[in-house]
């Protein structure tokens, strides 16, 4: 590339000054004639200053060029994503939660809707009603990039399962996909819906369905290979407006929350089939999530117990823990009973089992601890359970497979805007307009722990990364925030 001549007279300078700090007469003269240029006063030693700045950039070049060897060794080594990672001993579950600020992020200039740990790289991602998507390094608390490109509040972000696809949408009534491995280019835009898209999913059994939902009323399963809508499920809440999509981590099962007080679960393998129309809030229910394998085992497990203490109650409607006031189980014991002796192999009953019939076609082939090898290949389990957080402010956890309510936990004073569970599946994370952050643990059935005031407005979303033990937050305030432990810190645990 040739240099400009203002750069040639710029290099002839700094050769000149050169030669003569170092005593070269003869070449000095000889140069300077030819040059035509003269020498400044001062003595700026610009050649030297630039070969020292090309060794520093050189030096850090390789470092760079070593990480990335590192890095792409440690891909190839790489297992996938294992919930059984996060299971052991109990009294080490509480190092595994946040409770101290570790960075602070600010840059968005509205309210923030959504926050988004990338599955595999060190990026956090975000969208607010500033129209923007920014892409934030969490391990030096730094912004990448701005996403541009829609044209009104950004509502819910996904990313595809190997991270290479972000959806988002927008109250601008499209659905935008960017490619995360070609400088986040926005590479589709996907237009089909008459309202606000409030939520965006990716089918987890394949890469190339996308779901959104939107105050239309409807949900649109779209083909990112050619951008069209293959299907539409329209009134999926009687018409009302569909807040958020979630499909489970299996792949089989989608999920929906509406202001009509509802979630629905549907049956994706069976062309989106409507399980159940799950109905006990008293308010809009904002978000839904469904467990993994570890939380199944923990509920199950502790619903099996306690029904063996009280199986001597024929009635037995009603499953009660002394402790814990702010959760009511209503699961029969009857129906635990029935489990016990179906594992101990004293009783059977063909009852239930015509009743669950829709559901264990799921199961089969299936053990409880999340799959077994079928045709020489391991497939997971569905998840057993949903939760839903609702601005009554209560969270209700919900049985996919009887479609009755388990569980409530109540303690939030204000709506509950998001929530998640915590891999090691004892606990349940969730935020509100009261602004706090509050884990439930799920086994002794109780608030386990809260971080109150986390931020100076309302907790708009939270979520856990993949692999470590941190935990971002967004707010109304237009902050971040990524919480870590810290064993240092007391009074935190109730």
């Amino acid at each position: 590339m040739p240099i400009t001549d203002k750069q040639k007279k710029e290099l002839n300078i700094a050769i000149l000054e050169y030669l003569r700090d170092h005593g070269y007469t003869k070449s000095l003269e000889a140069f300077a004639d030819e040059s035509k240029e003269e020498l400044p006063e001062k003595k700026l030693k610009i050649l030297e200053r630039k070969w020292t700045a090309v060794i520093r950039l050189t030096s850090k070049l390789q470092q760079v060029e070593s990480k990335l060897i590192e890095t792409e060794n440690e891909l190839k080594q790489a297992k996938p994503f294992n919930y059984n990672s996060f299971k052991g001993p109990k009294k080490l579950f509480d190092e595994l939660l946040p409770n101290k600020q570790k960075y602070h992020l600010k840059g968005h200039q509205k309210a923030i809707n959504k926050v988004l740990f990338h599955p595999n790289y060190s990026w956090l991602v975000t969208c607010g009603d500033d129209a923007k998507i920014g892409v934030w390094d969490y391990e030096t608390g730094k912004l990448e990039k701005w996403l541009r490109g829609h044209t009104n509040s950004v509502c819910d972000l996904a990313f595809n399962p190997n991270g290479i696809y972000l959806a988002s949408c927008s109250v601008d009534m499209s659905v935008k996909i960017w490619n995360f491995e070609d400088e986040f280019r926005c590479e589709k835009t996907l237009n089909g819906h008459d309202h606000a898209v409030s939520g965006v999913a990716f089918c987890v059994h394949n890469d190339n369905l996308l779901l959104s939902c939107s105050r239309d009323g409807t949900v649109k399963i779209w083909e990112l290979e050619s951008g069209y809508c293959s299907k539409t499920l329209s009134d999926v809440h009687d018409g009302e407006w569909v807040k958020r999509v979630v499909v489970s981590y299996d792949g089989s099962l989608m999920a929906t929350c509406s202001v009509d007080k509802t979630l629905r679960v549907f049956d994706i393998k069976k062309d989106f089939t409507e399980m159940h129309v799950l109905r006990g809030h008293e308010h809009v229910v904002e978000d839904v999530c469904f467990s993994n394998p570890n939380t199944d085992d923990i509920i199950i497990h502790d619903s099996i117990k306690s029904a063996h203490h009280q199986i001597s109650d024929d009635d037995g409607d009603v499953l009660q823990n002394p402790n814990t006031d702010d959760i009511i189980i209503h699961d029969s014991i009857k129906s635990a009973h029935h489990q016990i002796s179906d594992d101990d192999g004293d009783e059977d009953d063909d009852d239930d089992e015509d009743d669950d019939d829709e559901y264990d076609e799921q199961e089969s082939d299936n053990d409880v601890n999340g799959g077994t090898l079928l045709n020489g290949q391991k497939k997971e389990k569905a998840p057993r359970f949903i939760a839903s957080a609702s601005r009554d402010k209560m969270i209700m956890i919900w049985d996919v497979k009887t479609g009755e309510c388990i569980m409530k936990l109540t303690g939030h004073e204000n709506w509950v805007r998001s929530m998640v569970f915590h891999p090691c599946g004892r606990f349940l994370i969730s935020s509100a307009d009261d602004k706090s952050i509050r884990c439930w643990d799920l086994s002794k059935r109780r608030l386990f722990s809260k971080i109150d005031n986390c931020h100076n407005g309302f907790v708009s979303s939270i979520d856990w990364h993949p692999t470590q033990s941190l935990l971002a937050s967004v707010s109304l305030a237009k902050d971040i925030k990524i919480w870590c432990h810290d064993k240092s810190v007391k009074n935190v645990y109730t």
